[in-house]
């Protein structure tokens, strides 16, 4: 800024000079005015398209975190309570859980279609839980002792399932729809209570 003050002095003093000598201004004074201006618009419109760049990054990552918190908090709320898996892949898994008010357990389903993760509860309309998921590796499980490193191969057979203490969760979300370095990785592990 400093810089831009210091240009603008020197060509109002330089102005003002030609001016008192009333001789005019020669082709190559003013073509030096036409340059310095236009280098000044330069710096000062890269400086705005660059803010705006940092902005608009700032935004998508922003984005990126709430949602995949909010996916990471809904999942990890619902599997503390749950009983009974009966599906355990990488991008799927079913188990009851109680969800709502009642007493009774409903049936809970999260997947992922396209890039989409959704919720499912007993059999009706899916619900949006996360936008622009970028990896189908969402569910790692594990049983609390001699589970092999990266936890059990997936799908988890039926004989396994009812071992699952510990189950992995990995949202990673791009606002771009791949991954970059805007990209945001949570994961967390989340241990069941009612697994019986």
């Amino acid at each position: 800024m400093k810089m831009i003050r210091k240009v603008f002095q020197a060509m109002k003093s330089l102005l003002n000079k030609k001016i008192r000598d009333s001789k005019g201004y020669t082709i190559i004074e003013l073509m030096l005015v036409v340059l310095l201006m236009l280098m000044i618009v330069t710096l000062v419109s890269g400086t705005y398209i660059l803010s705006i760049n940092t902005s608009r990054d700032i935004i998508e990552i922003t984005t990126s975190e709430i949602d995949a918190r909010v996916a990471i908090y809904r999942i990890s709320k619902d599997l503390r309570e749950a009983a009974n898996i009966s599906i355990a892949e990488d991008d799927e898994i079913t188990f009851d859980s109680n969800v709502d008010t009642d007493e009774g357990l409903e049936l809970v389903h999260y997947y992922i279609n396209g890039s989409d993760l959704y919720r499912q509860i007993d059999g009706g309309d899916p619900a949006v839980v996360a936008n622009y998921v970028i990896d189908g590796n969402l569910f790692t499980y594990y049983t609390e002792e001699n589970t092999p490193e990266g936890g059990l191969s997936t799908p988890v057979g039926e004989a396994d399932r009812g071992n699952i203490r510990l189950i992995g969760i990995n949202v990673s979300i791009d606002q771009s729809g791949a991954e970059s370095d805007r990209t945001m990785d949570l994961n967390t592990i989340i241990y069941l209570r009612n697994q019986i």
